[in-house]
């Protein structure tokens, strides 16, 4: 990607998301939160599928078995065991009570130095992180604060602006994680949204930005398209 006002950008892995917001800025932290799992899955793997194609060491984090995870993709063309065999496609599996077990609402760099165990101490290109709402301390807003700056600066320190990470979250629509998204707004260097305007059909969505590292955006609304076996176009 081209470079916009001296910020480096990262391709999104689908066309439409680039042409909106000209990709996502790199060596950062960017959200997005999509109104369900499935279209939450389906971005991340492609930001991933870009990546591993580009010959990027990439990461997933997820609570989904590198198996499930690799399945999911297997009749799109995009063949992920490939990635995971060779080692370019590090798979991070968690279970639902690891934040309270190794504390990663108060310390986020235990999740990283396991990263770095499982690379064999390489620094990944690209990171996804999947259901990213379950590593946050959502017991209120001040907590929910102190978790994004905390996960925003272990990124940092891990990184040094080498990789791009690219959490998501499902929204609810509950007053629990309508704060989690002011609060994940507040902190993160970029924010989208993917939301479905029409509940009927199912096909049509519309992708923006909240927040952007960067001037002249104007937040339009862009409307996409899920297609089975493509993703959003």
């Amino acid at each position: 990607m081209e470079e916009n006002n001296a910020i480096s950008m990262m391709s999104w892995g689908t066309s439409a998301f680039d042409q909106e917001v000209r990709g996502l800025p790199k060596g950062e932290i960017s959200i997005i939160e999509t109104p369900g799992y499935r279209t939450g899955l389906v971005v991340l793997g492609k930001y991933v599928w870009d990546g591993l194609t580009k010959g990027e060491l990439c990461v997933f984090v997820s609570f989904d078995s590198a198996q499930t995870f690799a399945n999911n993709f297997s009749n799109w063309g995009m063949d992920f065991q490939k990635y995971l065999d060779n080692d370019q496609l590090i798979f991070l599996n968690f279970q639902a009570n690891i934040a309270n077990e190794i504390g990663l609402t108060h310390q986020y760099t235990a999740v990283f130095e396991e990263i770095t165990r499982l690379t064999g101490g390489r620094i990944p290109d690209r990171i996804a992180i999947q259901q990213a709402d379950t590593l946050m301390n959502l017991n209120n807003l001040v907590l929910m604060n102190q978790s994004a700056q905390k996960l925003r600066l272990a990124v940092n320190e891990y990184s040094n602006q080498h990789t791009t990470v690219l959490g998501q979250f499902v929204q609810f629509g509950d007053d629990t994680h309508n704060k989690l998204a002011i609060a994940l707004q507040k902190t993160m260097r970029a924010y989208f949204v993917l939301e479905r305007p029409d509940l009927i059909d199912h096909h049509k969505y519309l992708f923006y930005a909240k927040k952007l590292p960067w001037f002249l955006h104007d937040h339009i609304a862009a409307p996409v398209v899920l297609k089975d076996r493509v993703g959003f176009t």
